[in-house]
């Protein structure tokens, strides 16, 4: 995960702050008030009102959707560098979904008004943004198709090719995942139960694909993860 490192902090570069240019970055980060949400809380609620955004200078939250009935489906996950609560500023509707810090998150929060006077007058801050809705809509599409279908050992590398390529640091022997997910979390990411994501991880476990300790999840053996995501109904693609 390539970073851009200005004035001690670090932002991903594929990140809503890591494509600002430096001085539209710290017009951004002046234009709002700093607040620290503690683990499980909600930064933004599914179905409120509200205009106002987010920029994530560190910390780690997910992003949920409800379902009529009451389900929670984790959609995506937000980091260091990036932007929460983008959708309602744009088209001024409720929030679309509710995003929930899983380890303490620091970030700056902007006025509804004032980041559209700051899409107005700062032309990076607008190419930025639209850079990374572009890019949160073609990784939903790609995970569309590799997440709901094939066997689940198969859905569930998928997944943490994915969460690795985004989110994977040096550590534990191998690529360290820095999303504290619980396996309630990876059986909602792939849709399917707890007991299956557990038989899937325990098998990706042996043929030493991976290691796991509580919440994390490290790569160590890549080509034998991209072999099991190429499984497909009980047979390796190709």
């Amino acid at each position: 995960m390539a970073e851009r490192r200005v004035g001690g902090l670090s932002w991903p570069v594929g990140s809503f702050l890591g494509r600002l240019p430096e001085h539209d970055r710290q017009v951004l980060l002046c234009s709002g008030g700093m607040r620290e949400y503690d683990p499980g809380a909600c930064l933004v609620l599914q179905g409120q009102p509200g205009i106002d955004v987010i920029a994530l200078l560190s910390g780690c939250a997910k992003v949920v959707g409800v379902t009529a009935d009451g389900d929670e489906t984790i959609v995506d996950i937000r980091t260091t560098g990036d932007l929460v609560g983008e959708m309602a500023n744009m088209d001024g509707g409720v929030r679309s979904s509710t995003v929930v810090a899983v380890r303490r998150v620091l970030g700056v929060v902007i006025a509804g008004q004032r980041f559209q006077e700051l899409l107005g007058r700062h032309p990076a801050v607008a190419a930025a943004l639209s850079a990374t809705m572009a890019k949160k809509l073609r990784t939903a599409t790609r995970l569309h198709v590799d997440l709901l279908h094939g066997p689940v050992i198969a859905r569930l590398a998928r997944l943490l090719i994915h969460l690795a390529e985004l989110h994977g640091l040096p550590g534990d022997g191998g690529r360290l995942i820095d999303v504290p997910l619980s396996q309630r979390d990876l059986a909602s990411l792939v849709g399917t139960t707890e007991p299956s994501v557990y038989r899937a991880l325990t098998e990706l476990r042996r043929r030493g694909a991976v290691s796991t300790r509580r919440r994390f999840v490290c790569v160590r053996d890549p080509g034998s993860l991209a072999l099991a995501a190429a499984i497909t109904d009980g047979r390796a693609r190709g």
